[in-house]
């Protein structure tokens, strides 16, 4: 783990007021998990923040996280960015994977 990148990343989300967290594409439960534990970290500190996924999120998935609070099926092109001041991308390697 590179410790001073870990430091700065931490300063931006603890002064960030709404985050933006998505899915990859096909989502799964790896990218689930950690996107609802920084939620959970989030909300913990009174951060406003929003999921969102680019593709379907399979209704098992859905079923199982409870996840009625995801917007899924957005297009990545128009979905407005404006009112979110940091995204933060788990459990992916490589930005195509948004959609």
């Amino acid at each position: 783990m590179n410790f001073p990148n870990s430091k700065e990343i931490k300063k931006l989300i603890d002064n960030s007021k709404n985050v933006l967290l998505a899915f990859h594409q096909s989502p799964d439960p790896d990218s689930i998990v950690s996107n609802l534990l920084m939620r959970n970290y989030l909300e913990k500190a009174g951060i406003k923040n929003t999921i969102v996924c680019f593709d379907k999120v399979p209704s098992r998935f859905k079923e199982i996280y409870k996840l009625d609070f995801v917007i899924d099926e957005q297009n990545p092109e128009t979905f407005d960015i404006k009112s979110f001041d940091l995204f933060l991308a788990l459990d992916v390697n490589q930005p195509h994977r948004f959609g």
